[in-house]
């Protein structure tokens, strides 16, 4: 991760809770989107793919709403908006 430190990230999702907490000491852009880590998960083995299905949906309709924001139309706040939105609303499968 240091190799991106001086890079300009404008949307980063991540599968880490420690950045959705503030905690992540390199990337604390607002575009930044994490998610509880699903490898912490213990039991069975069905509870444990249970997680990762979880978490792979979640990023699946974080991406999805992403790529339906219209970028031509938006400028960069609103963008970011948008993202801090996603970020804050989409934290299910649902």
């Amino acid at each position: 991760m240091k190799t991106f430190v001086d890079q300009p990230i404008y949307v980063l999702i991540s599968v880490c809770d420690c950045v959705g907490k503030g905690t992540c000491h390199i990337f604390l852009e607002p575009g930044t989107l994490g998610t509880e880590e699903p490898c912490h998960v213990e039991g069975t083995l069905e509870g444990i793919i249970a997680a990762f299905d979880k978490i792979f949906t979640i990023l699946r309709r974080r991406v999805q709403a992403m790529v339906d924001i219209p970028l031509d139309t938006r400028s960069k706040e609103a963008i970011t908006e948008e993202l801090k939105k996603i970020g804050s609303e989409i934290t299910s499968p649902k």
